[in-house]
């Protein structure tokens, strides 16, 4: 999954929906239906001990983390033990979530349904102070 800038994704997307939900003028802003929102609850797929098995509403509500927006509390939810979990449905049912997630990548690379991408966690900096951009590009020289 992807994780923006050292944010989980999982807590971002939970943090996205709502902020959809609770925000009216965000849904008007981006043309998105009530109905396409409001009446969808996380689905529970991982049960991690500590946490149950919504645990990026349970992080959310005890953090008081309220909007996507808030980088640094979604930051330190980060660290709280999600690969910790184990998977509660489909194929991979039973598996901690640190031995399926590799799985799951290859089958759904090979599947067609997810490609390799890289990006920086955090911004990168020169020893000069200057913020730089990165690229993986598939480079060659020759001799």
């Amino acid at each position: 999954m992807r994780e923006a800038s050292g944010v989980d994704a999982t807590m971002w997307l939970a943090t996205c929906a709502q902020d959809l939900k609770n925000k009216p003028k965000l849904r008007e802003k981006f043309g998105i239906k009530d109905e396409w929102v409001m009446p969808f609850e996380v689905i529970p797929i991982i049960d991690i001990p500590e946490f149950g098995n919504t645990a990026a509403v349970k992080v959310c509500t005890d953090l008081k983390i309220k909007s996507q927006n808030e980088t640094a509390k979604l930051a330190e939810a980060k660290g709280m033990g999600f690969t910790d979990g184990v998977m509660i449905v489909g194929s991979h049912n039973g598996k901690k979530v640190s031995e399926a997630k590799p799985i799951i990548k290859q089958e759904m690379i090979d599947a067609g349904l997810a490609l390799l991408y890289s990006e920086p966690e955090k911004t990168v900096m020169s020893r000069s102070g200057d913020e730089c951009v990165v690229a993986l590009t598939d480079q060659w020289c020759a001799p």
